[in-house]
């Protein structure tokens, strides 16, 4: 449980101007999850895509504070958001490292 208190204050930080958009992507799904669990509106945001940025929260959860501590490498995002997914949906966590 410590390492969802980690993870949501990684996120938070996250979602600075600058950082890269995959991981600014996995904290608005956090961010999106706590104003769902808030009973908060999401009407501005389609089905879809609410689906795809809650996707990422399937991660398991050291492959989630990997992914928000990513930096560019020679000014470009080392992954994006659809490959994250890809891995997201790769079945157990052991599967989704596996295919990291």
């Amino acid at each position: 449980m410590a390492e969802l208190g980690r993870i949501d204050e990684l996120a938070l930080q996250r979602l600075a101007a600058g950082a890269l958009e995959v991981t600014q992507m996995l904290a608005l799904a956090h961010r999106l999850e706590g104003a769902i669990d808030r009973r908060l509106s999401t009407d501005r945001l389609m089905r879809a895509r609410v689906t795809q940025l809650l996707d990422l929260l399937m991660l398991a959860p050291d492959l989630q504070v990997a992914v928000l501590a990513l930096e560019a490498v020679d000014s470009a995002e080392p992954m994006d958001e659809r490959t994250l997914r890809a891995v997201a949906h790769a079945g157990t966590w052991a599967d989704q490292r596996a295919a990291c």
